[in-house]
């Protein structure tokens, strides 16, 4: 079975976002990677997602800057 990677970018849009990660956990095909790219949110996207994280069921990497420079967050 081959690797998916999942490519979600968001923007102050924490409801959708957990909408959209829920659906995509619950698909059938169960070999995937989900990133999450953070264009810098300032509505406590990466609180909300935080037992996602933690659970290692998706990887973030956040926008700390204007401008677009991709950090890992740990």
């Amino acid at each position: 079975m081959k690797k998916v990677a999942v490519i979600v970018v968001t923007y102050n849009r924490k409801e959708l976002l957990i909408e959209n990660i829920n659906a995509l956990l619950k698909q059938t095909y169960k070999n995937l990677d989900i990133l999450v790219i953070d264009n810098h949110s300032t509505d406590g996207t990466k609180m909300a997602i935080q037992s996602y994280i933690d659970k290692n069921k998706i990887k973030i990497y956040y926008n700390l800057f204007q401008y677009l420079k991709i950090f890992l967050i740990p």
